[in-house]
């Protein structure tokens, strides 16, 4: 099957009566078939950034919306993921002053 060249194994050349024969048509129609799946899954993927972008910007907007304390409870809860007591925490407020901003935040939301 390979040429003794000396080289070793994975080097070596293969002689031309050992190279894969015929078949080219059903391969070209393989590779085919094989791009129009890539790109349908290209479209899929394409769609569902363009509905994550819409979201994010519509979030931007939302938060653009609050100011001051009510702006970061907002993006704290929101963005960042933080809950009521970790808010408060970070922040410097009792539990229930931030609940009451909180509530108010995603009431407008």
């Amino acid at each position: 099957m390979y040429a003794t060249t000396g080289a070793p194994r994975e080097l070596k050349a293969m002689q031309y009566s050992d190279m894969p024969k015929g078949g080219c048509e059903t391969d070209y129609a393989h590779l085919v078939e094989g791009m129009r799946i890539l790109e349908n899954k290209i479209d899929i993927e394409n769609r569902i950034l363009k509905n994550k972008v819409e979201s994010l910007k519509k979030q931007d907007d939302k938060m653009n919306e609050f100011e001051g304390l009510d702006y970061k409870v907002a993006y704290l809860m929101q963005i960042k993921g933080y809950s009521v007591k970790e808010v408060a925490s970070e922040l410097g407020y009792v539990d229930s002053y931030i609940g009451n901003i909180s509530a108010r935040v995603n009431k407008g939301a």
